[in-house]
Protein backbone atom coordinates (compact mmCIF):
# COMPACT_ATOMS: atom_id res chain seq x y z
CA UNK A 1 0.00 0.00 0.00
CA UNK A 2 2.06 2.85 -1.28
CA UNK A 3 -0.35 5.50 -0.01
CA UNK A 4 -0.60 4.10 3.54
CA UNK A 5 2.94 4.66 4.75
CA UNK A 6 1.98 4.67 8.44
CA UNK A 7 2.37 0.89 8.31
CA UNK A 8 6.04 1.35 7.43
CA UNK A 9 7.09 4.29 9.62
CA UNK A 10 5.61 6.02 12.69
CA UNK A 11 2.63 8.19 11.96
CA UNK A 12 4.08 11.16 13.79
CA UNK A 13 7.11 11.18 11.50
CA UNK A 14 5.26 11.30 8.20
CA UNK A 15 2.59 13.63 9.57
CA UNK A 16 5.14 16.13 10.80
CA UNK A 17 7.17 15.87 7.60
CA UNK A 18 4.16 16.31 5.33
CA UNK A 19 2.77 19.19 7.38
CA UNK A 20 6.16 20.92 7.43
CA UNK A 21 6.61 20.42 3.68
CA UNK A 22 3.18 21.86 2.88
CA UNK A 23 3.57 24.83 5.22
CA UNK A 24 7.02 25.54 3.84
CA UNK A 25 5.77 25.38 0.25
CA UNK A 26 2.85 27.68 1.07
CA UNK A 27 5.04 30.27 2.74
CA UNK A 28 7.77 30.30 0.10
CA UNK A 29 7.44 32.94 -2.58
CA UNK A 30 8.02 31.95 -6.22
CA UNK A 31 11.71 32.19 -7.11
CA UNK A 32 11.38 31.69 -10.87
CA UNK A 33 9.18 32.77 -13.75
CA UNK A 34 9.04 29.84 -16.15
CA UNK A 35 6.21 31.45 -18.14
CA UNK A 36 7.94 34.76 -18.83
CA UNK A 37 8.26 34.21 -22.58
CA UNK A 38 5.18 32.04 -22.92
CA UNK A 39 2.69 33.29 -25.57
CA UNK A 40 -0.38 34.56 -23.73
CA UNK A 41 -2.99 34.95 -26.44
CA UNK A 42 -6.71 34.31 -26.39
CA UNK A 43 -6.31 30.67 -27.40
CA UNK A 44 -4.49 29.68 -24.23
CA UNK A 45 -6.64 28.11 -21.50
CA UNK A 46 -4.23 28.99 -18.72
CA UNK A 47 -3.32 32.61 -19.53
CA UNK A 48 -5.92 33.66 -22.08
CA UNK A 49 -7.84 36.89 -21.65
CA UNK A 50 -11.09 36.59 -19.79
CA UNK A 51 -10.15 33.20 -18.38
CA UNK A 52 -12.62 32.68 -15.56
CA UNK A 53 -10.38 30.28 -13.69
CA UNK A 54 -7.29 32.49 -13.84
CA UNK A 55 -7.48 33.38 -10.14
CA UNK A 56 -7.82 29.70 -9.22
CA UNK A 57 -4.81 28.90 -11.38
CA UNK A 58 -2.54 31.50 -9.77
CA UNK A 59 -1.61 29.21 -6.88
CA UNK A 60 -0.88 26.42 -9.35
CA UNK A 61 1.44 28.64 -11.39
CA UNK A 62 3.15 29.81 -8.18
CA UNK A 63 3.79 26.20 -7.15
CA UNK A 64 5.47 25.56 -10.51
CA UNK A 65 7.54 28.73 -10.24
CA UNK A 66 8.91 27.67 -6.84
CA UNK A 67 10.76 24.83 -8.58
CA UNK A 68 13.87 25.32 -10.66
CA UNK A 69 14.21 23.89 -14.15
CA UNK A 70 16.43 21.10 -12.87
CA UNK A 71 13.74 20.14 -10.36
CA UNK A 72 11.01 20.19 -13.03
CA UNK A 73 13.13 18.03 -15.34
CA UNK A 74 13.71 15.57 -12.50
CA UNK A 75 10.00 15.35 -11.73
CA UNK A 76 9.18 14.87 -15.40
CA UNK A 77 11.75 12.08 -15.58
CA UNK A 78 10.11 10.41 -12.57
CA UNK A 79 6.75 10.60 -14.33
CA UNK A 80 8.23 9.02 -17.45
CA UNK A 81 9.73 6.21 -15.39
CA UNK A 82 6.42 5.67 -13.60
CA UNK A 83 4.57 5.38 -16.91
CA UNK A 84 7.09 2.82 -18.16
CA UNK A 85 7.09 0.81 -14.92
CA UNK A 86 3.30 0.62 -14.71
CA UNK A 87 3.00 -0.43 -18.33
CA UNK A 88 0.75 2.39 -19.56
CA UNK A 89 0.79 1.28 -23.19
CA UNK A 90 -1.75 1.45 -25.98
CA UNK A 91 -0.20 -1.47 -27.85
CA UNK A 92 1.99 -4.17 -26.40
CA UNK A 93 2.44 -5.68 -29.86
CA UNK A 94 5.04 -3.01 -30.61
CA UNK A 95 7.35 -4.27 -27.85
CA UNK A 96 10.81 -5.03 -29.18
CA UNK A 97 14.04 -6.13 -27.52
CA UNK A 98 12.27 -6.50 -24.19
CA UNK A 99 11.99 -2.74 -23.66
CA UNK A 100 8.66 -1.31 -24.80
CA UNK A 101 8.32 2.38 -25.46
CA UNK A 102 5.38 4.05 -23.68
CA UNK A 103 2.61 5.20 -25.96
CA UNK A 104 2.30 8.54 -24.21
CA UNK A 105 4.08 11.04 -22.02
CA UNK A 106 2.36 12.36 -18.90
CA UNK A 107 2.99 16.09 -18.43
CA UNK A 108 3.75 17.63 -15.03
CA UNK A 109 1.28 20.50 -15.56
CA UNK A 110 -2.39 19.48 -15.10
CA UNK A 111 -5.30 20.88 -17.04
CA UNK A 112 -7.77 22.78 -14.85
CA UNK A 113 -11.40 23.14 -15.89
CA UNK A 114 -13.40 25.77 -13.94
CA UNK A 115 -16.40 24.43 -12.03
CA UNK A 116 -18.91 26.48 -14.02
CA UNK A 117 -17.52 25.29 -17.32
CA UNK A 118 -17.47 21.70 -16.04
CA UNK A 119 -21.13 21.89 -15.00
CA UNK A 120 -22.07 22.80 -18.58
CA UNK A 121 -19.99 19.91 -19.92
CA UNK A 122 -21.59 17.50 -17.46
CA UNK A 123 -25.13 18.43 -18.53
CA UNK A 124 -24.19 18.18 -22.18
CA UNK A 125 -22.44 14.81 -21.82
CA UNK A 126 -25.31 13.19 -19.91
CA UNK A 127 -27.86 14.57 -22.37
CA UNK A 128 -25.89 13.27 -25.35
CA UNK A 129 -25.41 9.88 -23.68
CA UNK A 130 -29.17 9.54 -23.15
CA UNK A 131 -29.85 10.44 -26.77
CA UNK A 132 -27.42 7.84 -28.09
CA UNK A 133 -28.74 5.25 -25.63
CA UNK A 134 -32.25 5.81 -27.00
CA UNK A 135 -30.90 5.61 -30.56
CA UNK A 136 -29.27 2.22 -29.91
CA UNK A 137 -32.48 0.78 -28.50
CA UNK A 138 -34.61 2.28 -31.28
CA UNK A 139 -32.39 1.10 -34.14
CA UNK A 140 -32.47 -2.45 -32.79
CA UNK A 141 -36.18 -2.20 -32.05
CA UNK A 142 -39.04 -0.31 -33.73
CA UNK A 143 -36.72 1.94 -35.81
CA UNK A 144 -38.99 4.96 -35.36
CA UNK A 145 -36.06 7.20 -36.27
CA UNK A 146 -36.08 5.70 -39.78
CA UNK A 147 -39.83 5.38 -40.23
CA UNK A 148 -40.26 9.07 -39.41
CA UNK A 149 -37.37 9.93 -41.78
CA UNK A 150 -35.49 11.93 -39.17
CA UNK A 151 -32.15 10.73 -40.56
CA UNK A 152 -31.25 9.05 -43.87
CA UNK A 153 -31.81 5.30 -43.77
CA UNK A 154 -28.47 4.63 -45.47
CA UNK A 155 -26.50 6.38 -42.73
CA UNK A 156 -27.87 3.94 -40.15
CA UNK A 157 -28.39 0.67 -42.03
CA UNK A 158 -25.07 0.80 -43.91
CA UNK A 159 -23.21 1.16 -40.62
CA UNK A 160 -20.68 -1.73 -40.29
CA UNK A 161 -21.51 -1.95 -36.56
CA UNK A 162 -25.19 -2.63 -37.26
CA UNK A 163 -26.16 -6.32 -37.29
CA UNK A 164 -29.78 -7.41 -37.69
CA UNK A 165 -29.11 -10.44 -35.47
CA UNK A 166 -29.00 -8.05 -32.48
CA UNK A 167 -32.51 -6.72 -33.14
CA UNK A 168 -34.88 -7.20 -30.23
CA UNK A 169 -32.12 -7.66 -27.63
CA UNK A 170 -32.69 -4.28 -25.95
CA UNK A 171 -35.75 -4.23 -23.78
CA UNK A 172 -36.10 -0.45 -23.55
CA UNK A 173 -34.83 -0.29 -19.95
CA UNK A 174 -32.08 2.22 -20.68
CA UNK A 175 -29.31 -0.35 -20.41
CA UNK A 176 -28.06 -0.36 -23.99
CA UNK A 177 -25.12 1.92 -23.14
CA UNK A 178 -24.25 2.43 -19.48
CA UNK A 179 -20.57 3.35 -19.80
CA UNK A 180 -19.03 5.44 -22.55
CA UNK A 181 -16.91 8.43 -23.51
CA UNK A 182 -16.91 11.44 -25.82
CA UNK A 183 -13.96 13.24 -27.39
CA UNK A 184 -14.27 17.03 -27.19
CA UNK A 185 -12.27 19.95 -28.47
CA UNK A 186 -12.36 23.48 -27.07
CA UNK A 187 -12.20 26.09 -29.81
CA UNK A 188 -10.39 29.40 -29.48
CA UNK A 189 -13.66 31.14 -28.57
CA UNK A 190 -14.13 28.81 -25.57
CA UNK A 191 -16.92 26.64 -27.07
CA UNK A 192 -16.70 22.87 -26.54
CA UNK A 193 -17.57 20.62 -29.48
CA UNK A 194 -17.85 16.84 -29.68
CA UNK A 195 -15.61 15.24 -32.29
CA UNK A 196 -15.97 11.49 -31.57
CA UNK A 197 -18.07 8.95 -29.70
CA UNK A 198 -16.75 5.89 -27.82
CA UNK A 199 -19.83 4.00 -26.67
CA UNK A 200 -19.17 0.48 -27.96
CA UNK A 201 -16.04 -0.32 -25.95
CA UNK A 202 -14.76 2.90 -24.31
CA UNK A 203 -11.04 2.92 -23.66
CA UNK A 204 -8.71 4.95 -21.43
CA UNK A 205 -10.44 5.34 -18.05
CA UNK A 206 -7.74 3.30 -16.29
CA UNK A 207 -5.13 5.70 -17.63
CA UNK A 208 -7.05 8.63 -16.12
CA UNK A 209 -6.90 7.02 -12.68
CA UNK A 210 -3.24 6.11 -12.98
CA UNK A 211 -2.30 9.55 -14.27
CA UNK A 212 -3.82 11.09 -11.13
CA UNK A 213 -1.97 8.64 -8.92
CA UNK A 214 1.38 9.25 -10.60
CA UNK A 215 1.12 13.03 -10.56
CA UNK A 216 0.06 13.08 -6.90
CA UNK A 217 3.14 11.06 -5.97
CA UNK A 218 5.60 13.05 -8.07
CA UNK A 219 4.22 16.57 -7.51
CA UNK A 220 2.09 16.65 -4.29
CA UNK A 221 2.70 20.41 -3.93
CA UNK A 222 0.34 21.03 -6.83
CA UNK A 223 -2.52 19.27 -5.03
CA UNK A 224 -1.91 21.40 -1.93
CA UNK A 225 -2.58 24.47 -4.05
CA UNK A 226 -6.09 23.45 -5.09
CA UNK A 227 -8.99 21.33 -3.80
CA UNK A 228 -9.41 18.84 -6.66
CA UNK A 229 -12.41 16.56 -7.18
CA UNK A 230 -11.27 12.91 -6.76
CA UNK A 231 -11.54 10.29 -9.48
CA UNK A 232 -10.63 7.14 -7.55
CA UNK A 233 -14.25 6.15 -6.82
CA UNK A 234 -15.17 5.78 -10.50
CA UNK A 235 -14.44 2.04 -10.57
CA UNK A 236 -16.56 1.57 -7.45
CA UNK A 237 -19.50 3.26 -9.15
CA UNK A 238 -18.93 1.13 -12.25
CA UNK A 239 -18.86 -2.07 -10.15
CA UNK A 240 -22.13 -1.11 -8.46
CA UNK A 241 -23.69 -0.35 -11.84
CA UNK A 242 -22.69 -3.77 -13.22
CA UNK A 243 -24.05 -5.62 -10.19
CA UNK A 244 -27.31 -3.69 -10.34
CA UNK A 245 -28.01 -5.03 -13.84
CA UNK A 246 -28.37 -8.60 -12.58
CA UNK A 247 -31.67 -10.12 -11.51
CA UNK A 248 -30.15 -12.07 -8.59
CA UNK A 249 -28.86 -10.66 -5.30
CA UNK A 250 -25.25 -11.88 -5.50
CA UNK A 251 -24.43 -11.93 -9.21
CA UNK A 252 -21.35 -13.40 -10.85
CA UNK A 253 -19.80 -10.60 -12.91
CA UNK A 254 -16.85 -11.08 -15.23
CA UNK A 255 -14.91 -9.09 -17.79
CA UNK A 256 -14.80 -10.66 -21.25
CA UNK A 257 -11.71 -9.85 -23.31
CA UNK A 258 -10.26 -11.08 -26.56
CA UNK A 259 -7.08 -11.88 -24.66
CA UNK A 260 -4.66 -10.71 -27.35
CA UNK A 261 -1.85 -8.19 -26.63
CA UNK A 262 -3.62 -5.29 -28.32
CA UNK A 263 -4.12 -1.67 -27.29
CA UNK A 264 -6.33 -2.67 -24.34
CA UNK A 265 -3.73 -4.93 -22.69
CA UNK A 266 -3.22 -2.69 -19.65
CA UNK A 267 -6.78 -1.38 -19.42
CA UNK A 268 -8.51 -4.72 -19.05
CA UNK A 269 -6.23 -6.06 -16.33
CA UNK A 270 -6.53 -2.83 -14.37
CA UNK A 271 -10.33 -2.74 -14.55
CA UNK A 272 -10.72 -6.40 -13.57
CA UNK A 273 -8.55 -5.89 -10.48
CA UNK A 274 -10.25 -2.69 -9.35
CA UNK A 275 -13.76 -3.95 -10.09
CA UNK A 276 -13.06 -7.12 -8.12
CA UNK A 277 -14.26 -9.40 -10.91
CA UNK A 278 -12.74 -12.25 -12.87
CA UNK A 279 -11.40 -11.84 -16.38
CA UNK A 280 -12.07 -14.41 -19.09
CA UNK A 281 -11.56 -15.09 -22.78
CA UNK A 282 -14.29 -16.42 -25.06
CA UNK A 283 -12.79 -19.91 -24.82
CA UNK A 284 -13.29 -19.85 -21.04
CA UNK A 285 -17.08 -19.62 -21.40
CA UNK A 286 -19.60 -22.27 -22.33
CA UNK A 287 -23.29 -22.01 -23.26
CA UNK A 288 -25.43 -24.78 -21.83
CA UNK A 289 -29.13 -25.09 -20.98
CA UNK A 290 -29.87 -21.48 -21.95
CA UNK A 291 -27.16 -20.18 -19.61
CA UNK A 292 -23.55 -18.99 -19.77
CA UNK A 293 -21.00 -20.75 -17.59
CA UNK A 294 -17.37 -20.10 -16.70
CA UNK A 295 -15.05 -23.11 -16.70
CA UNK A 296 -13.30 -23.34 -13.31
CA UNK A 297 -11.31 -25.97 -11.41
CA UNK A 298 -14.44 -26.63 -9.34
CA UNK A 299 -16.62 -27.10 -12.39
CA UNK A 300 -18.98 -24.77 -14.24
CA UNK A 301 -20.06 -21.52 -12.56
CA UNK A 302 -23.02 -19.60 -13.92
CA UNK A 303 -22.37 -16.06 -15.16
CA UNK A 304 -24.99 -13.34 -14.63
CA UNK A 305 -23.35 -10.16 -15.99
CA UNK A 306 -20.69 -9.84 -18.70
CA UNK A 307 -18.72 -6.62 -19.05
CA UNK A 308 -17.53 -7.01 -22.59
CA UNK A 309 -14.28 -5.49 -23.82
CA UNK A 310 -14.43 -6.93 -27.31
CA UNK A 311 -16.45 -5.84 -30.29
CA UNK A 312 -20.07 -6.95 -30.61
CA UNK A 313 -19.34 -8.71 -33.91
CA UNK A 314 -16.77 -10.91 -32.13
CA UNK A 315 -19.14 -12.07 -29.39
CA UNK A 316 -20.97 -14.95 -31.11
CA UNK A 317 -19.92 -16.63 -34.39
CA UNK A 318 -23.40 -18.14 -34.75
CA UNK A 319 -25.15 -14.75 -34.84
CA UNK A 320 -22.37 -12.92 -36.72
CA UNK A 321 -20.69 -15.43 -39.03
CA UNK A 322 -17.48 -14.65 -40.93
CA UNK A 323 -16.42 -12.17 -38.26
CA UNK A 324 -12.95 -13.68 -37.98
CA UNK A 325 -13.33 -14.34 -34.21
CA UNK A 326 -14.26 -17.49 -32.33
CA UNK A 327 -16.44 -15.82 -29.70
CA UNK A 328 -18.89 -17.74 -27.52
CA UNK A 329 -21.26 -19.79 -29.72
CA UNK A 330 -24.88 -19.33 -28.65
CA UNK A 331 -24.31 -16.33 -26.36
CA UNK A 332 -26.70 -14.03 -28.23
CA UNK A 333 -29.52 -16.54 -27.77
CA UNK A 334 -28.89 -16.55 -24.00
CA UNK A 335 -29.02 -12.73 -23.98
CA UNK A 336 -32.27 -12.82 -25.95
CA UNK A 337 -33.83 -15.09 -23.31
CA UNK A 338 -32.77 -12.69 -20.55
CA UNK A 339 -30.53 -15.18 -18.73
CA UNK A 340 -27.40 -13.02 -18.91
CA UNK A 341 -26.79 -9.27 -19.14
CA UNK A 342 -24.08 -7.87 -21.42
CA UNK A 343 -22.68 -4.38 -20.76
CA UNK A 344 -22.48 -2.40 -22.94
CA UNK A 345 -25.34 -3.95 -24.88
CA UNK A 346 -24.62 -5.82 -28.10
CA UNK A 347 -24.74 -3.43 -31.02
CA UNK A 348 -23.99 -0.34 -28.91
CA UNK A 349 -21.24 0.52 -31.38
CA UNK A 350 -23.82 1.96 -33.78
CA UNK A 351 -23.76 5.10 -31.61
CA UNK A 352 -20.12 5.67 -32.68
CA UNK A 353 -21.21 6.17 -36.29
CA UNK A 354 -19.70 9.47 -37.44
CA UNK A 355 -22.28 9.79 -40.19
CA UNK A 356 -24.79 10.64 -37.43
CA UNK A 357 -22.90 13.68 -36.16
CA UNK A 358 -24.50 15.97 -38.71
CA UNK A 359 -27.94 15.00 -37.39
CA UNK A 360 -27.35 15.32 -33.62
CA UNK A 361 -29.74 18.27 -33.27
CA UNK A 362 -32.52 16.23 -34.91
CA UNK A 363 -31.75 13.18 -32.78
CA UNK A 364 -31.85 15.20 -29.57
CA UNK A 365 -35.16 16.81 -30.48
CA UNK A 366 -36.65 13.47 -31.56
CA UNK A 367 -35.74 11.44 -28.46
CA UNK A 368 -35.71 14.07 -25.71
CA UNK A 369 -37.59 17.04 -27.16
CA UNK A 370 -34.65 19.31 -26.25
CA UNK A 371 -31.90 21.28 -27.90
CA UNK A 372 -28.37 19.89 -27.47
CA UNK A 373 -26.26 21.52 -24.78
CA UNK A 374 -23.05 20.52 -26.57
CA UNK A 375 -22.26 21.39 -30.15
CA UNK A 376 -20.75 18.94 -32.62
CA UNK A 377 -17.75 19.43 -34.85
CA UNK A 378 -19.02 20.12 -38.37
CA UNK A 379 -19.10 16.73 -40.12
CA UNK A 380 -19.76 15.92 -43.79
CA UNK A 381 -20.76 12.45 -44.93
CA UNK A 382 -19.10 11.75 -48.26
CA UNK A 383 -21.93 9.45 -49.27
CA UNK A 384 -23.94 12.59 -50.00
CA UNK A 385 -22.97 13.95 -53.47
CA UNK A 386 -23.47 17.59 -52.49
CA UNK A 387 -21.40 17.28 -49.33
CA UNK A 388 -18.73 15.31 -51.21
CA UNK A 389 -18.43 18.09 -53.80
CA UNK A 390 -18.07 20.74 -51.10
CA UNK A 391 -15.40 18.71 -49.29
CA UNK A 392 -13.43 18.27 -52.52
CA UNK A 393 -13.11 22.04 -52.81
CA UNK A 394 -11.85 22.38 -49.21
CA UNK A 395 -9.89 19.13 -48.95
CA UNK A 396 -6.73 20.81 -47.65
CA UNK A 397 -8.37 21.92 -44.42
CA UNK A 398 -10.31 18.68 -43.86
CA UNK A 399 -9.58 15.53 -41.84
CA UNK A 400 -10.90 12.32 -43.39
CA UNK A 401 -12.22 9.62 -41.05
CA UNK A 402 -14.07 6.34 -41.60
CA UNK A 403 -17.65 6.22 -40.36
CA UNK A 404 -16.50 3.62 -37.83
CA UNK A 405 -13.15 2.45 -36.47
CA UNK A 406 -14.31 -1.04 -37.31
CA UNK A 407 -12.36 -4.04 -38.59
CA UNK A 408 -15.11 -5.01 -41.00
CA UNK A 409 -14.57 -1.77 -42.97
CA UNK A 410 -11.00 -2.73 -43.79
CA UNK A 411 -12.05 -6.23 -44.79
CA UNK A 412 -14.72 -4.81 -47.10
CA UNK A 413 -12.30 -2.35 -48.65
CA UNK A 414 -9.47 -4.87 -48.90
CA UNK A 415 -7.09 -2.47 -47.17
CA UNK A 416 -4.35 -3.31 -44.70
CA UNK A 417 -2.84 -0.53 -42.64
CA UNK A 418 0.88 0.11 -43.06
CA UNK A 419 3.13 2.11 -40.68
CA UNK A 420 3.56 4.95 -43.17
CA UNK A 421 -0.10 5.35 -44.06
CA UNK A 422 -1.51 8.80 -43.35
CA UNK A 423 -4.18 11.18 -44.56
CA UNK A 424 -3.09 10.70 -48.19
CA UNK A 425 -4.04 7.02 -48.04
CA UNK A 426 -7.34 7.85 -46.37
CA UNK A 427 -8.20 10.35 -49.07
CA UNK A 428 -7.58 7.78 -51.79
CA UNK A 429 -9.86 5.33 -49.99
CA UNK A 430 -12.49 8.04 -49.50
CA UNK A 431 -12.56 8.74 -53.24
CA UNK A 432 -13.11 5.06 -54.04
CA UNK A 433 -15.56 4.31 -51.18
CA UNK A 434 -17.17 7.61 -50.15
CA UNK A 435 -20.08 5.93 -48.34
CA UNK A 436 -17.69 4.74 -45.62
CA UNK A 437 -16.02 8.09 -44.92
CA UNK A 438 -16.72 11.49 -43.38
CA UNK A 439 -14.73 14.72 -43.37
CA UNK A 440 -14.31 17.24 -40.57
CA UNK A 441 -12.67 20.68 -40.76
CA UNK A 442 -9.63 21.43 -38.64
CA UNK A 443 -10.62 24.28 -36.30
CA UNK A 444 -8.14 26.13 -34.15
CA UNK A 445 -8.20 24.54 -30.71
CA UNK A 446 -7.32 26.06 -27.38
CA UNK A 447 -3.79 25.50 -26.13
CA UNK A 448 -2.16 24.49 -22.86
CA UNK A 449 1.46 24.68 -21.67
CA UNK A 450 3.41 21.41 -21.78
CA UNK A 451 6.86 20.89 -20.30
CA UNK A 452 9.00 19.95 -23.29
CA UNK A 453 12.71 20.42 -24.00
CA UNK A 454 13.30 21.98 -20.60
CA UNK A 455 10.62 24.65 -21.00
CA UNK A 456 6.89 25.25 -21.41
CA UNK A 457 5.51 25.10 -24.95
CA UNK A 458 1.91 25.73 -26.10
CA UNK A 459 0.21 22.53 -27.28
CA UNK A 460 -3.31 21.97 -28.60
CA UNK A 461 -5.18 19.53 -26.38
CA UNK A 462 -8.32 17.45 -26.84
CA UNK A 463 -10.40 16.02 -23.97
CA UNK A 464 -12.02 12.60 -23.53
CA UNK A 465 -14.83 12.62 -20.95
CA UNK A 466 -16.24 9.42 -19.40
CA UNK A 467 -19.76 8.91 -18.11
CA UNK A 468 -21.94 6.35 -16.33
CA UNK A 469 -25.69 6.17 -16.90
CA UNK A 470 -28.28 4.38 -14.81
CA UNK A 471 -30.47 5.63 -12.00
CA UNK A 472 -27.80 8.11 -10.86
CA UNK A 473 -25.79 9.30 -13.91
CA UNK A 474 -22.34 10.72 -13.35
CA UNK A 475 -19.44 12.13 -15.35
CA UNK A 476 -15.90 11.37 -14.26
CA UNK A 477 -14.61 14.77 -13.00
CA UNK A 478 -11.76 15.56 -15.37
CA UNK A 479 -11.11 12.98 -18.02
CA UNK A 480 -8.20 12.33 -20.35
CA UNK A 481 -6.54 15.35 -21.97
CA UNK A 482 -4.14 14.53 -24.79
CA UNK A 483 -2.40 16.27 -27.64
CA UNK A 484 -4.75 16.86 -30.54
CA UNK A 485 -3.46 14.94 -33.55
CA UNK A 486 -3.47 16.58 -36.97
CA UNK A 487 -5.49 13.97 -38.76
CA UNK A 488 -7.08 10.68 -37.79
CA UNK A 489 -5.27 7.46 -36.96
CA UNK A 490 -6.81 3.99 -36.77
CA UNK A 491 -7.04 2.41 -33.35
CA UNK A 492 -4.41 -0.13 -34.32
CA UNK A 493 -1.81 2.60 -34.84
CA UNK A 494 0.57 3.27 -31.96
CA UNK A 495 1.27 6.97 -31.42
CA UNK A 496 3.40 8.57 -28.73
CA UNK A 497 1.53 11.66 -27.56
CA UNK A 498 1.41 14.04 -24.61
CA UNK A 499 -1.33 13.66 -22.00
CA UNK A 500 -2.34 15.70 -18.96
CA UNK A 501 -4.09 14.97 -15.71
CA UNK A 502 -7.36 16.92 -15.83
CA UNK A 503 -8.62 18.68 -12.70
CA UNK A 504 -12.01 20.00 -11.70
CA UNK A 505 -11.98 22.23 -8.57
CA UNK A 506 -14.19 20.67 -5.94
CA UNK A 507 -17.14 22.63 -4.62
CA UNK A 508 -18.09 22.41 -0.91
CA UNK A 509 -21.09 20.25 -0.19
CA UNK A 510 -24.38 22.11 0.22
CA UNK A 511 -25.67 22.11 3.82
CA UNK A 512 -28.72 20.06 4.53
CA UNK A 513 -29.96 16.92 6.18
CA UNK A 514 -29.78 13.56 4.50
CA UNK A 515 -33.08 11.89 3.78
CA UNK A 516 -32.66 8.16 4.41
CA UNK A 517 -34.81 5.80 2.46
CA UNK A 518 -37.67 4.27 4.44
CA UNK A 519 -37.14 0.65 5.36
CA UNK A 520 -40.05 -1.59 4.59
CA UNK A 521 -41.18 -3.74 7.52
CA UNK A 522 -41.32 -7.51 7.23
CA UNK A 523 -43.28 -10.31 8.87
CA UNK A 524 -42.42 -11.29 12.45
CA UNK A 525 -41.94 -14.85 13.62
CA UNK A 526 -40.62 -16.56 16.77
CA UNK A 527 -37.44 -18.62 17.15
CA UNK A 528 -35.97 -20.54 20.09
CA UNK A 529 -33.85 -18.72 22.67
CA UNK A 530 -30.85 -20.98 22.09
CA UNK A 531 -31.05 -20.30 18.36
CA UNK A 532 -31.39 -16.57 18.97
CA UNK A 533 -28.33 -16.59 21.24
CA UNK A 534 -26.26 -18.44 18.65
CA UNK A 535 -27.37 -16.09 15.88
CA UNK A 536 -26.57 -13.05 18.04
CA UNK A 537 -22.96 -14.05 18.65
CA UNK A 538 -22.51 -15.22 15.09
CA UNK A 539 -23.75 -11.82 13.92
CA UNK A 540 -21.32 -10.04 16.25
CA UNK A 541 -18.35 -11.98 14.89
CA UNK A 542 -19.47 -11.41 11.31
CA UNK A 543 -19.90 -7.70 12.05
CA UNK A 544 -16.38 -7.48 13.47
CA UNK A 545 -14.92 -9.37 10.51
CA UNK A 546 -16.80 -7.17 8.06
CA UNK A 547 -15.64 -4.00 9.84
CA UNK A 548 -12.02 -5.16 9.74
CA UNK A 549 -12.32 -6.07 6.07
CA UNK A 550 -13.82 -2.67 5.25
CA UNK A 551 -11.00 -0.89 7.10
CA UNK A 552 -8.36 -2.83 5.20
CA UNK A 553 -10.15 -2.35 1.88
CA UNK A 554 -10.41 1.42 2.38
CA UNK A 555 -6.77 1.71 3.38
CA UNK A 556 -5.73 -0.34 0.38
CA UNK A 557 -7.64 1.77 -2.13
CA UNK A 558 -7.62 5.19 -0.43
CA UNK A 559 -5.78 7.87 -2.39
CA UNK A 560 -5.28 10.36 0.43
CA UNK A 561 -3.47 12.94 -1.67
CA UNK A 562 -6.35 13.01 -4.17
CA UNK A 563 -9.08 13.68 -1.61
CA UNK A 564 -10.61 17.06 -0.98
CA UNK A 565 -10.63 18.72 2.40
CA UNK A 566 -14.10 17.42 3.28
CA UNK A 567 -13.17 13.82 2.41
CA UNK A 568 -9.95 14.06 4.46
CA UNK A 569 -11.90 15.20 7.49
CA UNK A 570 -14.37 12.35 6.99
CA UNK A 571 -11.67 9.65 6.70
CA UNK A 572 -9.33 10.98 9.41
CA UNK A 573 -11.18 9.20 12.30
CA UNK A 574 -10.65 5.90 10.47
CA UNK A 575 -6.92 6.51 10.14
CA UNK A 576 -6.71 7.60 13.78
CA UNK A 577 -8.41 4.37 14.82
CA UNK A 578 -5.96 2.29 12.83
CA UNK A 579 -3.03 4.28 14.25
CA UNK A 580 -4.33 3.70 17.79
CA UNK A 581 -4.78 -0.02 17.15
CA UNK A 582 -1.21 -0.31 15.89
CA UNK A 583 0.30 1.55 18.84
CA UNK A 584 0.88 4.91 17.16
CA UNK A 585 -0.59 6.89 20.04
CA UNK A 586 1.11 10.18 19.18
CA UNK A 587 -0.41 10.29 15.71
CA UNK A 588 -3.75 9.02 16.97
CA UNK A 589 -4.01 12.04 19.24
CA UNK A 590 -3.89 14.50 16.34
CA UNK A 591 -7.31 16.06 15.77
CA UNK A 592 -6.72 17.60 12.36
CA UNK A 593 -5.85 15.52 9.31
CA UNK A 594 -2.58 16.19 7.45
CA UNK A 595 -2.62 17.50 3.90
CA UNK A 596 -0.44 14.70 2.56
CA UNK A 597 0.56 11.22 3.76
CA UNK A 598 3.52 10.87 1.40
CA UNK A 599 6.91 12.13 2.67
Amino acid sequence: MRNSLFFVRPLGAWWGYANHAVMTAASTKPKFDHFKGYPRDGRDEMFGRGRKGESALRSLVDALNRCGKADLRARQARLDRGVAEMGLYFNRATVSHGSPAPSWRLDIVPRVLPSGEWDVLTRGVIQRARVMNAYIEDLHGDQRILRDRVIPCGAALRDPAFHRSFSGLHRGNGGACLFGAFDLARSADGVWRVSDHHLGTPFGVSHVLQNRRLLSQVFPELFAAMDVAPVADFTTRLAELLRARAACRNPHVLLLTQGTPDHAFFEEGFLARHLGISIARPGDLLVRENGVFLKTIRGLERVDVIYRRLDSSAIDPVSVPNSGFSGVPGLVNVVRKGNVEVINGLGAGVADNRALFRHMERLTAFYLGEKPFLKTVETYHLGDPDQREMVAEEADRMVFKPVQDHESIWRRLGWRMKPGDGQAAWRRLARRHPEYFVAQPLPESSRLPCFEAGGFQPVEMALRVYFLLGDDPMVLPGGLSRRREEGHRPRRATVVTAVKDTWVPQQPAAPGRANPRPVAGGSRFSIGSRTADALYWAGRYVERAESTARHLHILENLRWDQLGRAEKRAHWPLLRAVASATGQTAAAGQRRPPRDTLP
